[in-house]
């Protein structure tokens, strides 16, 4: 699960760092330090399992799966 949740902000990463994208660009530069942060807490989490670890990447997925879902 942790893999694919990688997998899935890499995507998002690689994404918004088009120049092209159509997301505002003060957006799109949080959007990619949520992604960072994300990144580095699943290789934490990796490195030395702690389920409270989990918390924060639990809440931002599920904050940001809510919003898309709202458009």
């Amino acid at each position: 699960a942790l893999k694919f949740n990688q997998l899935i902000w890499n995507i998002f990463q690689g994404e918004l760092g088009r120049e092209a994208h159509p997301m505002p660009v003060e957006l799109r530069d949080n959007m990619l330090r949520l992604a960072d942060f994300v990144n580095r807490r699943l290789m934490e989490i990796q490195a030395d399992p702690k389920p409270e670890q989990l918390t924060a990447v639990i809440n931002i997925n599920t904050n940001i799966a809510a919003g898309l879902m709202e458009n």
